[in-house]
């Protein structure tokens, strides 16, 4: 298994990790077609869920706590609830080689989602057992 890309594109979003030098969403928002980022969102929404918690976390650009807090994959990126917020709402330009990844036919995608419920069943039979083995 090689190893995720996380989808860290804007300083908006890495300022708490130290990486300004990262662009602005700023000059990045309204890029795409409403059409697009639709169905990019979309595609991000339905990722498989990494790290899924019940309560919000903060939009970076409007400073409210109403943003789904998670962290999503499709198997070769990663990316959380506040990128795929900014790709609906904003349009915000993505980087090419995760466009290029998620413009795929169905196909590719249904044979995507059923490897990563492969996987979930894996993980499902591992804590089982896990959780078995605990007094």
């Amino acid at each position: 298994m090689s190893q995720l890309i996380y989808l860290l594109p804007y300083r908006e979003m890495t300022r708490r990790y130290g990486q300004e030098a990262s662009p602005s969403v700023f000059d990045n928002m309204n890029i795409l077609h409403p059409y697009e980022a639709n169905k990019i969102a979309d595609y991000m929404d339905s990722g498989m869920p990494i790290l899924e918690f019940m309560g919000m976390t903060e939009d970076p650009l409007t400073g409210q706590w109403d943003v789904p807090h998670y962290i999503r994959t499709d198997g070769k990126f990663a990316w959380d609830g506040v990128l795929a917020r900014w790709v609906r709402a904003h349009k915000v330009r993505l980087p090419q080689d995760f466009l290029d990844y998620a413009d795929c036919d169905q196909d590719v995608l249904v044979k995507r989602h059923e490897e990563a419920s492969d996987q979930a069943k894996m993980v499902d039979k591992f804590r089982d057992k896990i959780i078995r083995r605990t007094p």
